[in-house]
């Protein structure tokens, strides 16, 4: 009861504080202002350019790579993907798009996606095929104790979200079928609050991706394309194919995973595994069998991060995804360009990793 009265006391306390500090000298400055002479404009300047009025930049203007990019006609797409043959593979907790258009006529159309879902794109390679967002705050509700809690809900106090997510894209064209393939995969971050009682941190450490999230992202660009809510419903249920078998094979010298898929189904679902483990596809090519990766470091202050100080490795790794016997293929992990043999422990790292997200 004493504490409730303490706290609506210094509640008031504040409020008259604030009003007091507007009213001092405010009115007082006003009465006792006067009209100046008008400022002559410097040779070389007509007067006109000095308006009333601030000039407002143009919404496209937006940072670094967005822009030129709000604003822009809508869905490019619209007019190249046939809607009635845009497909949803799904394999396990995995989906992708399957889209009757070239990667050239999606591309801009994904940046405006991420930017209509308040989405900055932080980096992005064209040729490679890959987007990233930035991350974002994901809205929390507040939930706090004690004064800090009571002037949260007073005064709307904003208080930093203890989640961020972050998206990418990566869009590969089948020369087989004519057809893009679109990726879309999901990064998570949780925040934990540690410090004394008037100073405090988050400290942040990686969360599992999150497949719903992917479907829900996968969801929004559909009815971003034009198709409509009921379509979008039949594309989600449409038949969930097998989960594959992968396991972990071979001693130590050379282990490698095996898959029950064939090589080009493997080729689509060690991709998903690799950027949802936050490897960094720099090169791909499905020809050849092989994705040159690297371990992405984030600038997140106080990020807790133990595997980066094993896969941390300027040059990168290759994962190569080979043909194997009775229609499985299998996933082997190598050094820099493929030239040297890797590390033991970082060799199963990165196959433990991938097997984390095929099974």
């Amino acid at each position: 009861m004493l504490e409730s009265k303490i706290l609506k006391s210094a509640a008031v306390l504040a409020v008259v504080s604030l009003v007091s500090a507007c009213a001092m000298g405010g009115d007082s400055a006003y009465r006792s202002s006067r009209s100046v002479q008008q400022i002559e404009a410097p040779p070389g300047l007509s007067e006109s350019a000095f308006g009333t009025s601030m000039p407002v930049p143009a919404l496209a203007s937006a940072q670094g790579a967005n822009a030129g990019i709000v604003g822009s006609s809508a869905f490019t797409a619209q007019e190249s993907v046939d809607k009635s043959l845009l497909q949803i593979r799904r394999v396990g907790d995995k989906r992708w798009l399957v889209i009757s258009a070239n990667p050239e006529d999606i591309w801009p159309s994904v940046r405006e996606f991420w930017l209509e879902n308040d989405f900055l794109v932080e980096w992005e390679d064209q040729a490679l095929g890959i987007m990233e967002t930035n991350w974002r705050e994901r809205p929390a509700a507040i939930a706090k104790s004690g004064i800090a809690g009571f002037f949260a809900k007073t005064f709307s106090l904003m208080y930093s979200s203890d989640l961020k997510d972050r998206y990418r894209v990566r869009i590969e064209f089948d020369e087989n079928s004519g057809k893009s393939e679109l990726f879309l995969t999901h990064r998570g971050l949780a925040g934990d609050l540690k410090g004394s009682e008037f100073s405090k941190n988050y400290f942040w450490s990686w969360r599992p991706s999150d497949p719903e999230m992917e479907a829900e992202m996968l969801s929004r660009m559909l009815l971003f394309i034009g198709l409509d809510e009921e379509r979008v419903k039949e594309l989600q249920s449409r038949t969930l194919e097998s989960t594959p078998l992968a396991v972990l094979k071979g001693d130590s010298g050379q282990r490698f995973v095996q898959i029950s898929r064939s090589k080009k189904e493997s080729w689509k679902l060690v991709g998903m595994a690799l950027e949802r483990e936050g490897l960094m596809i720099s090169e791909s090519n499905p020809g050849a069998g092989y994705y040159q990766v690297r371990y992405q470091a984030t600038d997140i202050k106080d990020l807790e991060d133990q595997v980066l100080e094993v896969l941390d490795n300027p040059e990168g790794y290759r994962i190569s995804v080979i043909d194997d016997e009775n229609s499985s293929s299998r996933i082997e992990v190598v050094a820099g360009n493929g030239e040297s043999a890797v590390d033991s422990r970082v060799g199963t790292l990165v196959l433990e990793k991938i097997l984390n997200q095929l099974n």
